[in-house]
């Protein structure tokens, strides 16, 4: 079924959001949950692939072939965050761009690089193909659709050279390429293309939102099935209280950094999609490391299941890449994730806020600053007492109350704010009576495409410049 009724063969798709109108919030859709799910599949081959092979070669592999991944469900968020199209010839078109992902999966390690492009390339050419919809059948969209065409007819040509050369040197070179432009063209966009602001589509902040939060969660979900997949594996006497209690620790973990990540999530007029281009390029950016970082993480509790289940007291530590790999990307997650928040909320301090009220924010940004560094710390103090081995219980003990530390103190931090009565973290402004709500939906905001204004649209007022108290 379409919004509009019974679903038809093809359709002109709906733009969902328009410059200088509210509209409303969206959910993800159910084709949505299809992508999420191969992507469940796609974190455990990749952590798998890093897991076998520790090298820097293998974690240079690692990083660039996840990265793919992201960037290619990126270029469908945007294109499904920005337009509707139930018809059947768009979920033909989700089909390949589904089947292209299944092939990037199967053949995610690095000696099955060339069919990992062929993947790529059906993958690519469906988002082109709904890119390509929206050009001949949507005149308000079809010069921003061009510009996605263009990115991703720059990409289907180079995994295509990749295939004519057909050597593995050819292959990293390609996949190095399209890791560094799927994941930078926005900037490209901004020095070399002009286009007038109104010929831009923004996206729906709100479900863009929902997709890369459902994409952090499907990353920290192959820390969850680190912990508890290999069940059929156990026999019973591996089944201990060790066991469980690792468990435990783990699924306190990725709770944890769950509970920090969505903590404090802004509403749409403070959104970093909205406020500035290029802080809507660091928000997509940031999240590509975030995500890489937390699926390592995800590798390094492989590591201490596997540790904690051994038999052999000889093989129930951790070696010091492991000790590294496990604290770095959690430790790297971990700043990812604050400065997403300056992204979002640095640099607009409310006129309003008592002395107190000032201090205790100036605090809040300090103090998280200096915490986000601690698993670093940890790992290298760790290191320094035992260097060549390190007992699997310390790694989680020291992670859980690094983590949840965080998310405590950040809590009564909050609580604090609350009973002082900033309750919110919109502003004042925003929720004064004698103010008025400035959209934002003129200024260098609502994605990264939308930032390609012209000389007499940067300077539209956003919420934090009207005010008449």
């Amino acid at each position: 079924m379409s919004s509009s009724g019974f679903r038809k063969l093809w359709s002109v798709p709906i733009v969902t959001a328009e410059w200088n109108t509210e509209y409303e919030e969206r959910s993800a859709d159910w084709w949505e949950l299809f992508v999420d799910l191969i992507i469940v599949a796609a974190a455990t081959n990749v952590a798998d692939t890093l897991k076998e092979d520790m090298s820097w070669h293998g974690l240079v592999w690692f990083c660039i072939v996840f990265s793919l991944f992201i960037s290619g469900m990126n270029l469908y968020s945007q294109y499904t965050t920005r337009y509707l199209d139930t018809s059947l010839l768009n979920s033909f078109f989700l089909f390949l761009y589904l089947y292209g992902t299944a092939v990037m999966v199967v053949n995610a390690n690095v000696e099955y690089a060339r069919t990992f492009c062929v993947g790529m390339l059906i993958q690519r050419a469906a988002v082109f193909l709904m890119q390509g919809g929206v050009f001949v059948l949507l005149a308000r969209a079809k010069k921003h659709a061009s510009i996605e065409c263009f990115i991703l007819l720059t990409s289907m040509a180079a995994i295509l050279i990749g295939r004519f050369i057909d050597t593995d040197r050819g292959y990293a070179v390609v996949l190095i390429f399209l890791a560094v432009w799927e994941n930078f063209y926005f900037v490209f966009i901004i020095l070399f293309v002009r286009i007038k602001h109104h010929e831009l589509v923004p996206l729906n902040i709100d479900h863009f939102a929902d997709r890369v939060g459902a994409m952090v969660m499907v990353v920290l979900g192959e820390s969850i099935v680190s912990a508890i997949i290999n069940y059929n594996k156990l026999s019973e006497s591996q089944r201990t209280t060790e066991y469980y209690e690792a468990m435990a620790l783990t699924l306190l973990l990725t709770y944890a950094v769950g509970l920090i990540y969505f903590s404090l999530q802004p509403p749409r007029d403070l959104h970093a999609l909205r406020r500035h281009s290029y802080s809507g390029i660091g928000f997509l950016l940031l999240h590509m490391v975030l995500a890489i970082s937390l699926l390592a993480m995800g590798v390094g509790i492989k590591f201490i299941i596997d540790a904690v289940i051994n038999p052999d007291p000889e093989e129930s530590y951790l070696s010091r890449d492991q000790v590294w790999l496990f604290f770095g990307s959690l430790g790297i997650a971990l700043i990812s994730m604050i400065l997403i928040r300056v992204l979002h909320f640095w640099g607009r301090p409310s006129p309003h806020d008592p002395p107190l009220m000032k201090q205790i924010k100036s605090g809040w940004w300090g103090g998280f600053f200096i915490l986000m560094w601690t698993p670093l710390l940890c790992g290298y103090f760790t290191l320094k007492a035992s260097p060549d081995a390190v007992d699997p219980f310390t790694m989680l003990g020291l992670s859980v109350a690094c983590v949840f530390g965080i998310g405590i103190i950040e809590t009564i931090i909050t609580h604090i704010l609350v009973s002082m009565g900033q309750d919110s973290v919109v502003p004042v402004a925003a929720r004064s009576p004698r103010s008025i709500r400035a959209t934002s939906y003129g200024s260098a905001g609502d994605g990264p495409m939308a930032c390609l204004l012209s000389d007499d649209e940067e300077n539209v007022p956003t919420i934090e410049d009207v005010n008449l108290n």
